[in-house]
């Protein structure tokens, strides 16, 4: 009996986890209202675990042609991009389809038209024969012929043209949009902003057409640039959008961190609100992410060197800080292709073709390369929580994290709040255990108000509960330190957080803890001080 049982035991914890997984699943889908067909959509197998970080805007589109077009130097180009994200170990793409589907700029869909699947299959084949998946933004605002302004005629144009995609891909792509920033003009093809009313019209008529098809096919939310983010997302929020997505998705193009004008953060006070409306929870996704070279509008003497060398400090610092806000899936924005501030978004130079690809700007390309794979973020390789090894980049390791818009101006491509965090490794009495630790003082420049070292670590095991324990000492009345964990909840709800005072402290280590169970396959650790006085963070802990 005891040597069955201990054969039972390792198949009992994948049977619990199988548990969990539909359990999940059944809480996503149980608030979908409709009657659901039992046809059968081109079905891949789903299979929505976690398997990078990475998505990439990478414009195949751009070079894909028809017929006589589609030359041998096209198909070159395509192959060559491809080579790119393979090489960055992307898990997925963003890739348009709307005019390509129904033959060209010049027309629309309508029920009863031919969709030219063999014309998107050389996009689409080519990324599933290499393992690539992709997301697919349909542009059903500016592709389906709409002649009564969202009424009966144009519902059955866009059910039509959405259920034809489905049938056809069904979940191979990792989830679908309807339209690409319902509110910014440039985004229309009129110019027209849309209403709130319109894009909670067309994205209840994109949801139910998909789920019709089939109910396992993955629908974000009409993405909101955050730009909008006050406005646009709270209003959807509370009218209701989260009943017809399974994610809330939103772009970033603007600032970073908590204390931004603009934060992202402002993207689960919306999912509160639609909770509080009586609307389902969702998680989110960043369905569009990057900043172009920003230095040279705070410094005049940057050179394109100095602001790239500050972008590839960003791309490091970007990954912490969307990982701690949980997002499902992080498409970054663009591999090539995209032409807006002169192209600066782009990581390759598209005016610099090689044999094999594109010259890629190499630091930025690189930091993505390195930083951006699950590998060097695995719980088994450790967390350097006693300090010990050197951390000479504070963007990779441990990461302090800083704005993406320099306050008050800067004269160096190093961000401002790595003045006043150090990694500190001598014989003084400043440890708690060996000669390392991590030191926050006083920020030296008035803009900045706190700060924040994270470290991100990959490899949980959803359903699992874990522990952050960490040693903090405080000098100064004033001063206050918080540990965190962060983004391990798809939701977003569940918090783990302590806060430790100078009371408590009185200028000796203590130790403090927080524990959470894992839904996502991450967490980021989050050491943080309100800058005043000095906090000194020793014996960073994380187990089980």
């Amino acid at each position: 009996m005891e040597t069955n049982i201990k054969r039972f035991l390792p198949l009992a914890k994948y049977f619990v986890l199988l548990m969990a997984v539909l359990f999940f699943s059944g809480c996503k889908r149980a608030d979908f209202k409709g009657d659901l067909s039992t046809e059968k959509a081109n079905v891949f197998p789903i299979d929505e675990s976690y398997k990078g970080n990475i998505l990439f805007n990478a414009n195949l589109d751009n070079y894909t042609y028809r017929d006589a077009n589609d030359t041998d130097e096209r198909k070159k180009i395509r192959a060559s991009i491809i080579n790119h994200l393979k090489d960055l170990k992307t898990m997925g793409v963003r890739e348009s389809v709307g005019y390509l589907a129904v033959g060209g700029k010049d027309r629309k869909v309508e029920k009863g038209d031919p969709i030219d699947f063999d014309y998107l299959d050389k996009m689409y084949k080519v990324l599933d024969e290499e393992g690539i998946r992709y997301a697919i933004p349909l542009i059903v605002d500016r592709v389906v012929v709409n002649p009564d302004d969202y009424g009966p005629v144009w519902e059955e144009n866009c059910r039509w043209y959405v259920q034809e995609m489905a049938r056809y891909y069904g979940t191979r792509p990792l989830y679908y949009s309807a339209v690409n920033e319902p509110f910014t003009a440039g985004m229309r093809g009129d110019g027209v902003p849309l209403t709130v009313d319109q894009v909670l019209r067309i994205q209840e008529v994109f949801y139910r057409a998909l789920k019709a098809v089939n109910p396992e096919i993955i629908v974000i939310s009409c993405p909101v640039n955050t730009l909008e983010i006050n406005r646009g997302s709270v209003q959807l929020a509370e009218r209701g959008i989260t009943q017809y997505c399974d994610y809330f998705g939103f772009h970033k193009h603007v600032d970073i961190g908590e204390d931004a004008p603009r934060s992202e953060k402002l993207i689960w006070d919306a999912i509160d609100r639609a909770e509080e409306m009586g609307f389902p929870r969702r998680g989110i996704v960043l369905n569009e992410n990057g900043t172009h070279l920003i230095l040279p509008r705070v410094w005049s003497g940057a050179t394109e060197e100095d602001a790239r060398d500050f972008k590839a400090r960003w791309v490091g610092n970007d990954l912490i800080q969307m990982k701690a806000l949980g997002c499902k899936y992080i498409v970054m924005y663009s591999l090539l292709g995209s032409k807006a501030n002169n192209g600066e978004y782009n990581i390759l130079d598209v005016d610099r073709p090689t044999a094999n690809g594109f010259t890629p700007y190499e630091k930025e390309y690189q930091a993505y390369k390195e930083l951006w794979q699950v590998e060097p973020h695995l719980v088994s390789r450790g967390i350097n929580g006693g300090f010990e090894e050197e951390n000479p980049d504070k963007s990779r390791g441990w990461v302090v994290s800083f704005k993406g818009w320099p306050r008050g101006g800067a004269q160096s491509s190093i961000p401002q709040e790595w003045e006043s965090v150090d990694f500190i490794h001598d014989d003084s009495p400043g440890a708690f255990k060996g000669d390392s630790y991590l030191k926050m003082a006083k920020p030296i420049r008035p803009q900045i108000s706190a700060n924040r070292c994270r470290r991100l670590v990959e490899g949980l095991i959803p359903g699992q509960r874990y522990k952050i324990c960490a040693r903090v000492k405080l000098s100064g009345d004033s001063s206050r330190a918080t540990l965190r964990g962060m983004g391990f909840d798809v939701l977003g709800k569940e918090k783990a957080e302590k806060v430790v005072t100078y009371a408590e402290s009185q200028g000796k280590y203590t130790r403090i803890e927080v524990s959470f169970v894992a839904v996502n396959e991450w967490v980021v650790i989050s050491l943080e001080h309100n800058g005043e006085g000095v906090a000194y963070w020793d014996e960073i802990t994380f187990t089980k």
